[in-house]
């Protein structure tokens, strides 16, 4: 696919615009919700194409809190 018939395809489905002389641009997409039916941001967002996927950054076990604490509210980690 080139440049131009991605651009052309991304008019087509209303994400951009085109003004003769001027260049393509972003719209300004309304998202429509049903709101009858509730939805994840994930769910939300595949529905839109978008694609979703999750990345653990770190992970650490940790002690539990009250063998840490003597008092509940006086923790100072």
């Amino acid at each position: 696919m080139t440049a131009r018939q991605a651009l052309k395809s991304l008019c087509d489905l209303g994400v951009t615009y085109s003004q003769r002389g001027k260049g393509t641009f972003v719209s300004t997409v309304k998202l429509e919700k049903n709101s009858r039916q509730v939805l994840s941001f994930s769910e939300e967002m595949q529905a839109f194409g978008s694609r979703v996927r999750s990345k653990v950054l770190s992970f650490e076990v940790a002690a539990n809190v009250r063998t840490r604490c003597s008092c509940v509210g006086a923790c100072s980690m």
